[in-house]
């Protein structure tokens, strides 16, 4: 019997959302500066594995130029905001954080 593995948010670019099989674990050098997003994205190492979701939203509000990465991924502030779907926070899974951005009016894929 296999064990599911479970990818979560854990850093937001532009529109592309980084999930993480680490995410207990997952860190980077710069990761604890304010803006999150003058901050270098997760990378795969090891064992520590990356996928992507892409959006287009115009009514999707990112908080990393308020925040670090830290802070954020320690869920002080939602990685993401909508009026209609409040926050999306790290450590969503993907399956979450498509259902918030259907929600926030947003059109979304996983990329591989």
């Amino acid at each position: 019997m296999s064990m599911r593995v479970y990818f979560r948010l854990c850093y937001a670019e532009g529109n592309l959302l980084y999930f993480t099989d680490s995410f207990d674990t997952i860190t980077g050098e710069d990761w604890k500066y304010v803006p999150a997003k003058d901050s270098v994205p997760p990378a795969e190492e090891g064992d520590t594995h990356i996928r992507y979701v892409g959006f287009q939203g115009d009514d999707v509000e990112n908080n990393n130029d308020k925040f670090s990465v830290e802070q954020l991924n320690r869920k002080r502030a939602a990685w993401l905001w909508n009026e209609e779907a409040e926050g999306l926070y790290a450590g969503a899974t993907i399956e979450e954080a498509i259902d918030w951005l259907h929600k926030a009016g947003a059109v979304c894929a996983e990329l591989f």
